[in-house]
């Protein structure tokens, strides 16, 4: 959300707490649009409206978080998801970009020195379930407690190969993985990335 969307969103949960007969305050419209600043007024909105049908309690801000992003177990299932994806699709040779840097920092994390490669290379038929555990153990905790040192791309074997042997020109571009970010938390994430760098 932007500055200029606060009187939108004011009304919105104005709404909801109407329907909850709860006091819509200034001070807690300023501390709701604050912890929900970085998700756009449209799903805010949307995500009030859902909390007037499915909620049976004026919604904290992590409970209206959470009908617009999903709760952490649907996240990490999803992420994992992205992740296999990536492993089928492109292997350990291509380097990645995941849009969801949480993905990124999970797989570093697990991966260690072995890096994207290592981190493929043992997923099969036997690992899969043990690694996908795992992953999504790590990025549930992630969520909550998110990384500060968070690498903008995971190296393939062709950039590792290359920049061992000193061909740089020849390093490939990461291959962008999932969907974009919207951009205000694109800028907000950069912003983040830049701090740990």
């Amino acid at each position: 959300m932007k500055t200029q969307d606060k009187a939108r969103f004011g009304k919105a949960l104005a709404a909801c707490a109407q329907v909850f007969d709860q006091e819509p305050t200034k001070e807690r419209t300023t501390l709701y649009f604050e912890a929900l600043i970085d998700l756009d007024i449209e799903e805010v909105e949307k995500a009030c409206f859902k909390a007037i049908q499915q909620l049976k309690w004026f919604p904290k801000p992590a409970e209206i978080r959470n009908l617009v992003l999903g709760d952490p177990e649907t996240r990490a299932m999803l992420a994992w998801d992205t992740t296999l994806k990536a492993v089928r699709q492109h292997g350990y040779y291509d380097s990645v970009n995941f849009t969801d840097p949480l993905i990124t920092a999970v797989i570093h994390d697990m991966a260690g020195s072995e890096g994207w490669p290592g981190f493929s290379e043992k997923i099969n038929d036997n690992t899969r379930p043990f690694i996908a555990k795992e992953f999504q153990t790590r990025y549930r905790a992630h969520l909550l407690n998110p990384p500060k040192d968070i690498p903008p791309h995971l190296p393939g074997q062709f950039e590792i190969d290359n920049r061992v042997n000193g061909f740089p020109e020849f390093i490939p571009k990461a291959v962008e993985i999932g969907e974009k970010l919207k951009p205000m938390l694109a800028e907000k994430l950069a912003e983040v990335k830049g701090l740990c760098l």
